[in-house]
């Protein structure tokens, strides 16, 4: 609850595939659902690192905060280099099990 405390009204959530989808679940309460996005229907992993830097793109000015593995973090060097080049504001929450978890769990 800490971290949704931290952010303003408005700010938008988005969670990527992956094992933060579990900690997210258990960690994360937001009272307004429609203010995080989760796809679970796919299941891509780095989804969300594009989906935030969009999304920031297209709403200049309203806060994205994007949770992610490391793993999927580094599948997605060129969207972080377009928010870079843009000056495009994006909170990365990177959660670092060193190794592609939900992967070696299965």
């Amino acid at each position: 609850r800490e971290i949704t405390q931290r952010f303003p009204h408005g700010t938008r959530f988005f969670i990527d595939n992956s094992n933060s989808v579990p900690w997210t679940l258990h960690y994360f309460f937001h009272p307004d659902p429609k203010s995080y996005q989760l796809s679970v229907s796919f299941a891509s992993m780095g989804w969300a690192v594009g989906a935030a830097v969009g999304a920031a793109m297209g709403a200049r000015g309203t806060p994205m905060v994007c949770f992610t593995g490391d793993g999927c973090m580094l599948m997605n060097g060129s969207e972080i280099t377009v928010a870079v080049q843009e000056r495009v504001p994006v909170i990365f929450v990177v959660l670092n099990d060193c190794e592609y978890g939900m992967i070696r769990m299965t």
